[in-house]
């Protein structure tokens, strides 16, 4: 059953009852049927608790001072295009689709990959360079949609994070969820943003200094944001994810992090670093002038939130970075590559060393899970269950042999079951967690420990002495 609007334009529209996708908290997205001119385009509806006074205003305005070169070779802004009534009621608003067969850039921003992904998102596997390279390349085209829409100065997207972005596996970029932005003229809000995450916004969002509902937002919250989406697009975490000692030990989520300017790359952090995501390390393999890039970001732009860099000058190093490589140029799709050829020697030697550790560090989980977690617990219980079957023999013997006194007979077994049984347990459990856990580092137990357990409580001595 299809769905009927008109447009601002008085034009007749008719789109699909069926959302594109699961409805959000503002409303939900559906395709446009008809006419065949609207066929790369959807419309937003809003829920009708959502439809207040400032909506059409705001779109209204958005429409009027859009962006210049809203679709490109590599991005696609969904910007506003047209308001849509319901018997002269504003509902919604028209935008371009995103390009066919994008998903969440979240999806891709993870130590792996998911699952259920198509073979065809492989190329983007961070444990390979290829992978790596086509990253580096899905940065410069985001830098490259931002900085359309900054360089209006009236726009400052506020809300900026993969959820709102969508990826194919061209390398092509759609920027969605556009209507929540904050418009401003000379620093004076014209309609706030509304919606934030934590995760997402600068120190100055987690000290109370600025409410998006309220204040203005000035540039430098987006290039915060746009650096921390950057980082977990290269190295699949969080910028901030650590654990720390000392005085920022109950630092446990992201949010306070940010706050406290916990880079793990910090000077400041480092001295109260306890425990480092692996996955951070191939930030030192990272071209110096990217790095300097997350520095001013993050450390410098703690301070002086000025001095983080734009999305144009992200766009310029990251073009300079990858011009370097005898690859496919940026404004070609990105597709199979042909094998990576760096001009500069060093950069391939750390491509290389990052491939082999990942490679290594694969192989080691792998043999963790397959033959120490999954083996020696199957060992172990057959080792239980020959010790079940000698201990109903025993008992069996027992009784026979004792068969004038069957109480004592009783009481031997009981003393077996509830006794000898639990600390035979026990000493498997220890013997088993030193096998697994010494041997990868994870578990400190003293040998001659778990040699004393088992040298006092032989249940093989024991049987033999009462049997």
């Amino acid at each position: 059953m299809a769905l009927y609007f008109k447009t601002s334009q008085n034009q007749k529209i008719t789109v699909e009852d069926k959302p594109l996708s699961v409805a959000g908290g503002e409303g939900q997205v559906h395709r446009i049927i008809a006419p065949s001119f609207y066929k790369n385009y959807c419309i937003k509806i809003f829920h009708s608790n959502q439809r207040n006074p400032e909506r059409e205003p705001k779109l209204s305005y958005m429409i009027k001072n859009s962006p210049s070169e809203l679709i490109g070779d590599k991005y696609m802004i969904c910007w506003p295009t047209e308001l849509v009534y319901d018997k002269n009621q504003f509902v919604g608003f028209i935008m371009p689709l995103a390009f066919e067969g994008s998903i969440s850039l979240y999806d891709i921003c993870r130590p792996t990959m998911k699952k259920n992904l198509d073979e065809k998102w492989h190329k983007f596997n961070l444990s390979t360079s290829q992978g790596v390279i086509l990253r580096l390349k899905l940065c410069a085209n985001l830098a490259i949609a931002i900085h359309k829409i900054h360089q209006m100065n009236h726009y400052m997207l506020v809300d900026m994070k993969p959820q709102n972005i969508l990826l194919t596996d061209l390398g092509t970029i759609s920027i969605i969820d556009l209507d929540s932005i904050q418009i401003a003229n000379d620093s004076k809000v014209t309609y706030p943003a509304h919606a934030v995450t934590a995760e997402y916004i600068p120190p100055e969002g987690h000290s109370s200094q600025l409410h998006p509902s309220q204040d203005y937002i000035p540039l430098s919250w987006d290039r915060f944001s746009l650096a921390v989406v950057f980082y977990e697009i290269l190295f699949g975490l969080p910028a901030f994810a650590a654990t720390y000692k000392g005085k920022y030990k109950d630092c446990d989520t992201i949010a306070e992090k940010i706050k406290f300017g916990l880079f793990p790359h910090a000077a400041k952090s480092k001295k109260y670093l306890e425990s480092l995501p692996p996955l951070h390390n191939n930030f030192q393999r990272l071209p110096k002038p990217l790095k300097d890039l997350f520095f001013q970001a993050f450390i410098k732009g703690h301070n002086l939130p000025t001095a983080r860099p734009s999305a144009e000058k992200w766009g310029r190093s990251l073009y300079q970075e990858i011009t370097k490589i005898k690859q496919t140029p940026i404004s070609n799709d990105i597709e199979e590559q042909s094998p990576v050829k760096i001009k500069d020697s060093k950069t391939l030697k750390h491509l290389n060393e990052f491939k082999d550790y990942l490679h290594d560090k694969l192989k080691n989980i792998l043999e963790f899970f397959l033959i120490k977690i999954l083996l020696y617990p199957l060992i172990l219980a057959i080792n239980l269950l020959k010790e079940v079957a000698s201990w109903l023999l025993f008992f069996i013997v027992a009784i026979l042999k004792s068969s004038r006194d069957l109480v004592i007979s009783m009481l031997l077994f009981m003393f077996v079951i509830f006794a000898m049984l639990p600390i035979r347990i026990i000493v498997d459990i220890f013997t088993i967690s030193n096998v697994i856990l010494w041997e990868n580092n994870l578990f400190d137990m003293p040998k001659f420990f778990i040699n004393a357990i088992k040298n006092h409580w032989s249940y093989d001595e024991w049987k033999d002495k009462y049997f």
